[in-house]
């Protein structure tokens, strides 16, 4: 806010006011100030830039302007930038001071500093995250140093006093619009301060450098994400920052924050999430009705699904990777988009089923092979499927569709028995032709002809009921 009658900002948000604010500079030191505020960035969305220009002034403690920043910000874009050194061999205070010098009053205000710097009044610890790393596709890397971190025995990992905090609202978008959005900044935090060979000061000291800051984590985070890409090309940004996310240490409050994001990442996480050992569904074709104490093999299934090879186990059988000549009934690995067979023996008894399964990555499914049912009077049809199950009658003729094969059925009006009422049906049929493919009823062995041989097998049946059958209860 302005004091009222000045074009200068209240620092002070009480109810007295204070246009300076007073920060220590350590010895020797360079701080950079970034001053931004509300206004559309002409650099982005071009004319008509921003509506207001804004300075800000360091003064010393007695009053000295010794730098700032006085661009003309009007039709340009809303920010200052200045450094200022302490070049002295002690601690000084200094003032800063934000001025508007032409526009309307922006409605927010922010500015952040660089390097050491102590705000000894009005300390917002408001965010400070900005730019790119606030950037929607971007992934905002924080830092703990490697020594505070649960590998050194310090859980949960400590953030770096210096890793800037998230939360800075975007107020525009790229056309100049306002807008407010709050995105999840930093995603998450990495080690700094690890060896190199040229760059930093020994901090162990172990006779090498050590590299520290968020520039030296994010390259840790871009290490992790390689080795996420070198393991599955396929990956793209969003499933990597998500898997980094996923599987990171959580460092503050429950869950993502403005100050850890989701946590430190774990390359050794990250990489085992990324597994997949867990197949497609497959399936085997059952038979049925195969030859007794015979090797019965399955169809081929392909394996899809994984990226990592997958433990195969069977019980019941054995198995072949690729159906070739070698099976076996050990454990075992398969790869994605390879071929598995797997074999058993029937079983030595008619209609009797035995299974084989096959287990991949936890995926599982039975290849069974059922035995053909009894054949008793050995026609090549089971008794289960037989219309006439005593007496050998292979095609299966039944003319009057009663469930009784002609080879077994003298029951010619269907009364339950073969009586006198069928003796005299059958004499009136004698001689008579028999045509395929009903066939004339009393044609017991379907010859095409009524004759002798009829004549002979109805007399085995007279008195009997028709049947059995496999087909009638």
């Amino acid at each position: 806010t302005l004091v009222s009658g000045t074009t200068r900002h209240d620092f002070d948000a009480g109810g007295a006011t204070d246009t300076m604010q007073s920060v220590t500079i350590p010895a020797h030191t360079q701080v950079i100030f970034v001053l931004q505020w509300d206004e559309p960035f002409f650099s982005v969305s071009g004319s008509p830039g921003s509506a207001s220009d804004l300075d800000m002034i360091l003064y010393s403690a007695q009053g000295l302007g010794l730098a700032g920043g006085v661009d003309n910000n009007v039709g340009g874009d809303p920010v200052e930038v200045f450094a200022y050194e302490n070049k002295s061999g002690q601690a000084r205070n200094y003032q800063l001071r934000i001025t508007q010098n032409a526009g309307p009053a922006p409605g927010r205000v922010k500015y952040v500093y660089f390097g050491d710097l102590t705000v000894n009044e009005y300390a917002s610890n408001s965010a400070a995250l900005y730019g790119h790393p606030n950037a929607a596709g971007a992934a905002a890397v924080g830092a703990a140093r490697y020594s505070q971190t649960p590998a050194f025995g310090v859980d949960p990992p400590l953030l770096e006093y210096f890793s800037s905090a998230g939360g800075t609202p975007i107020l525009r978008d790229t056309a100049g619009a306002p807008i407010l959005e709050l995105r999840q900044k930093p995603d998450i935090v990495a080690p700094n301060g690890g060896d190199n060979t040229f760059f930093g000061g020994d901090y162990e000291p172990n006779g090498w450098p050590n590299f520290f800051g968020t520039s030296a984590a994010a390259p840790h985070a871009a290490g992790v994400a390689a080795l996420m890409l070198g393991f599955d090309g396929n990956l793209t940004p969003a499933q990597i920052h998500s898997t980094m996310q996923a599987t990171a240490i959580d460092m503050d409050i429950a869950g993502p924050d403005f100050n850890t994001g989701f946590g430190l990442v774990q390359a050794d996480q990250a990489l085992a999430s990324l597994v997949d050992t867990t197949p497609d569904t497959f399936a085997f074709t059952d038979l049925v009705d195969v030859d007794l104490g015979t090797v019965q093999t399955s169809n081929a299934v392909t394996i899809t699904g994984i990226n990592t090879a997958a433990a195969v186990g069977v019980t019941g059988g054995e198995y072949s990777i690729g159906c070739g000549v070698v099976f076996t009934a050990d454990p075992g690995t398969i790869n994605d988009g390879e071929t598995v067979c797997v074999r058993h023996t029937s079983a030595a008894t008619n209609a009797t089923s035995t299974d084989t399964t096959l287990t991949v990555g936890g995926v599982a499914d039975t290849f069974t092979s059922t035995t053909a049912g009894s054949d008793t009077d050995d026609d090549g049809i089971p008794d289960s499927e037989d219309n006439c199950t005593q007496l050998a009658n292979a095609d299966q003729i039944d003319s009057d569709s009663d469930g009784y094969g002609n080879r077994c059925d003298g029951d010619l009006n269907n009364n339950g028995a073969t009586n006198a009422q069928d003796v005299a049906m059958f004499r009136q049929l004698l001689g008579s032709p028999s045509t395929p493919p009903t066939y004339n009823i009393a044609d017991l062995n379907a010859n095409g002809t009524v004759n002798a041989q009829d004549v002979a097998m109805f007399r085995h049946l007279l008195g009997s009921p028709p049947g059995p059958s496999g087909l009638v209860p």
